[in-house]
């Protein structure tokens, strides 16, 4: 959701905000296990390689074959994830 929310140029601040918020809403909700801000973290990192390697691949595919005007904004907030957790 965050690669088609938010904008290529984007803080790192404000990912951690809703990186945080998402865990902090699992929490409030009652689930107990593997909810650890470290943990959290470091699966959202997970989690942003596959959406680059599988999600944003096939965007950029359908891309290639049909307009979809959203595609070159959605890489480019991919690779600005990417450099900022990587």
């Amino acid at each position: 959701m965050l690669t088609f929310a938010l904008s290529p140029a984007v803080a790192r601040v404000r990912v951690d905000r809703h990186v945080e918020t998402h865990r902090a809403a699992l929490v409030a909700a009652g689930v107990a296990m593997g909810v650890d801000r470290d943990s959290w973290l470091e699966g959202f990192r997970c989690e942003l390689k596959v959406e680059a390697i599988n999600r944003a691949g096939l965007q950029l595919l359908f891309g290639a074959k049909f307009p979809l005007p959203y595609v070159g904004r959605m890489n480019a907030t991919i690779e600005r994830l990417l450099d900022l957790y990587s």
